[in-house]
């Protein structure tokens, strides 16, 4: 997600559309009874009290050890899907367990998707839940979920007009991050610059290649074309901090991408050799050459493919062997590729 200053997509919420619910109050005794397990609310429709009272309650992540199903060759849920993801560690908000029928589920959709799905009434896939995981995430109802639930996090009770407001805000929002991620990923492929020597589309001259492919696209796509037509100071996308943070994250999603390839091979050798830039800095360029297998449905290796993928570039401060030694083992250490799968070594083009 993007954080700086100017990003927010949400549409001010004014004093005068801030409404108290009207719907009818539990009575105490259902107050003390209360659970946010969805266990308890299964088939039952929440007004927006018992909303609010489930909301105040926090997400359901209770600590395991969890029940393991001999059904699905004794897996089970984990607090790592809460807290990990295989590129880095990650608190996914969202994501709830409730131990009554032994099930993940989504909060904010629970709460306040329009669409009802297993991620409202509980998911038990545990073989491919990494997956189901991964897709819910960037959903269309999803997103447009959390947005509400971030305006509840304020403590703001909405009515319903506004509420579905904030819901196309945030789509129209995804939409056009879309097509920004989708440009300059056309563009990198083709080993295109992005900037140029003007980044203000009010100003006459070159604007690069990046917010001059975003001109053309608006000509023919209704959602650049309403992006551009906002007055100067609106929020956009299309600063030069915004292209280098998407950059960023492309970059990040296609190394891990790499590296969960690498980590899936059997075996890997490395390429190494050291290049100065022109700070006069030498960079440890490093490549990985890994054999990828394919298999069919049921296991079984069908194929197998040598691959070679460059993993980057990194500023070497001491130049003895043993410190080159030392900064490979960290390097491989902290991007989790086991060097006892190293089965062969190039330096200076020598193997």
């Amino acid at each position: 997600m993007l954080t700086h200053d100017d990003s927010n997509i949400m549409t001010t919420v004014s004093n005068e559309k801030l409404i108290t619910p009207t719907t009818k109050e539990p009575l105490v005794s259902e107050v003390f009874k209360m659970s946010n397990d969805l266990g308890n609310f299964i088939n039952k429709k929440l007004n927006d009290t018992y909303k609010r009272l489930i909301f105040d309650m926090g997400p359901l992540k209770p600590p395991g050890p969890f029940p393991k199903d001999p059904h699905q060759g004794n897996m089970s849920f984990s607090e790592s899907y809460i807290f990990q993801t295989k590129y880095g560690p990650v608190n996914r908000f969202w994501l709830c367990y409730y131990p009554l029928l032994d099930a993940t589920y989504c909060q904010p959709c629970w709460l306040f998707s329009l669409q009802r799905n297993t991620w409202c009434t509980g998911l038990r896939d545990w073989k491919h839940l990494s997956e189901r995981i991964k897709e819910h995430g960037f959903s269309k109802n999803h997103i447009e979920a959390c947005a509400v639930y971030e305006i509840w996090q304020k403590n703001i009770n909405i009515d319903k007009d506004l509420e579905n407001q904030i819901r196309k805000e945030a789509s129209f929002w995804r939409m056009v991050l879309q097509r920004l991620f989708d440009i300059i990923i056309i563009l990198a492929t083709n080993s295109l610059a992005l900037k140029g020597h003007w980044e203000d589309l009010s100003l006459e001259g070159y604007h690069g290649n990046f917010l001059s492919v975003v001109q053309l696209v608006s000509r023919y796509d209704q959602v650049l074309n309403q992006v551009l037509e906002m007055p100067k100071g609106s929020t956009r996308y299309l600063s030069p901090t915004v292209q280098n943070e998407m950059i960023e994250c492309i970059g990040n999603t296609l190394e891990g991408h790499l590296l969960e390839n690498i980590r899936a091979s059997p075996f890997f050798a490395i390429i190494m050799d050291t290049t100065q830039d022109i700070a006069k800095v030498d960079q440890l360029s490093i490549v990985v050459r890994y054999a990828a297998i394919s298999r069919s449905e049921n296991g079984q290796p069908v194929d197998i493919k040598v691959k070679e993928v460059f993993l980057g570039f990194y500023a070497v401060t001491k130049h003895s062997a043993v410190d080159l030694v030392k900064q490979v083992i960290t390097l491989f250490s902290h991007k989790n590729l086991d060097l006892k799968k190293c089965v062969g070594q190039g330096y200076d083009g020598q193997v």
